[in-house]
């Protein structure tokens, strides 16, 4: 009895790994602390961080890494410009 109960339970694990969790996007804009205004949409990970890419108005592309905050903010850490500190507000 035992044994089938954790066979069951291994089987329903392994299932579910196989089944990754899809993360949603969310769209931001602001000024980075460079005071570069940009735009974009970013991942959101079941963590509740983010990563993605934002773009400046003339095209430029930066990788940002951060959190989600409340208030409708997402906190940046760090970007690919070799920046961070700075929030972008979700659209």
């Amino acid at each position: 009895m035992k044994t089938s109960v954790i066979l069951l339970l291994a089987i329903g694990i392994i299932t579910l790994m196989a089944y990754p969790v899809k993360a949603s996007s969310i769209d931001v804009s602001g000024y980075t602390d460079k005071g570069v205004y940009v735009y974009g949409e970013l991942d959101v990970n079941s963590d509740g961080s983010v990563d993605g890419y934002v773009y400046t108005r003339n095209g430029r592309s930066i990788y940002v890494e951060g959190e989600l905050e409340s208030g409708g903010t997402v906190d940046i850490e760090s970007d690919s410009w070799g920046g961070g500190g700075y929030e972008l507000d979700i659209d």
